[in-house]
């Protein structure tokens, strides 16, 4: 019997906090316009003081598991995905079934 796994739904979740290129131009020495020519990013998400990536990985998996049709029951595998991106580190957990 040959046995797969499949990526049956996705989720993410951002912290709330903000930090801005206007927020960065207080606090050092740069400008909006420096950082997004070099990097592309006009804000980024910044977690709590003692948020974790667990805190931020639970609502990714709910969010997974609704967009999945699945209970937690029904999950063999979760894995976690911390990617950075332009504007966001988004945190995604995807379900995978036997």
């Amino acid at each position: 019997m040959l046995k797969y796994s499949r990526i049956v739904g996705t989720g993410s979740h951002l912290p709330e906090k903000v930090l801005t290129n206007a927020d960065l131009e207080k606090m050092v020495e740069t400008s909006d316009e420096w950082i997004q020519e070099r990097t592309g990013i006009r804000q980024r998400r910044i977690a709590a003081q003692g948020e974790t990536t667990v805190d931020l990985a639970v609502p990714a998996a709910r969010r997974a598991m609704q967009a999945a049709g699945v209970e937690p029951d029904e999950i063999d595998l979760a894995g976690e995905n911390v990617a950075a991106l332009d504007e966001a580190h988004v945190f995604e957990v995807a379900m995978t079934m036997a």
